[in-house]
């Protein structure tokens, strides 16, 4: 399943890997290797093919970003059987 990074440098430029471990890797190597130059705090992971983002920052591991790209659904701390799905936060529409 391809994902796409989008990167806020200057150039505004998204990049294409076809897993969260690569997406990932390349995220943190651009932190760590670079001085995190490029980076401004507003990049995000999307998987096209489910319309889902994580937004990253540093200390966010691939298991969590691949687990926020499964679903845009979640469950209240207190629905511990998962019987009522609500929207998460970031794809309600806001009035």
């Amino acid at each position: 399943m391809p994902y796409v990074l989008s990167l806020s440098d200057q150039e505004g430029s998204d990049r294409h890997f076809q897993s969260v471990t690569d997406a990932m890797a390349f995220y943190e190597a651009l932190q760590f290797h670079e001085g995190g130059s490029r980076l401004n705090g507003s990049e995000e992971l999307r998987c096209p093919e489910r319309n889902t983002f994580v937004t990253l920052f540093p200390g966010l591991s691939v298991q969590t970003v691949t687990s926020e790209l499964e679903s845009v659904w979640e469950w209240a701390p207190e629905d511990r059987l998962k019987i009522r799905p609500i929207l998460k936060e970031r794809y309600r529409v806001k009035t």
